[in-house]
């Protein structure tokens, strides 16, 4: 797979879980109103919350070190030119 199609796809993932993170907290907000009750139940849905956050974040920072390397890449042809 190509570079460019990676990061493509790293940015469509990213996309989706900011979607299904905004998700999450609507269908919390509704059920539990503004705070989570402090129950095992309350704890679960912030433990779920939590990894998704946990793989947004190396989501984002695998997109930024592609990123980076095709910039370099980049770099290197344009002085060998």
């Amino acid at each position: 797979m190509r570079r460019r199609d990676r990061i493509a796809k790293l940015e469509a993932e990213i996309s989706f879980l900011h979607l299904r993170t905004d998700e999450l907290e609507r269908i919390f907000t509704d059920r539990y109103g503004p705070q989570l009750p402090n129950n095992a139940e309350g704890r679960d849905c912030l433990r779920i919350m939590a990894n998704h956050f946990a793989i947004l974040a190396t989501t984002e920072r695998r997109l930024i070190a592609m990123k980076q390397m095709e910039d370099r890449a980049n770099e290197r042809r344009i002085a060998a030119n």
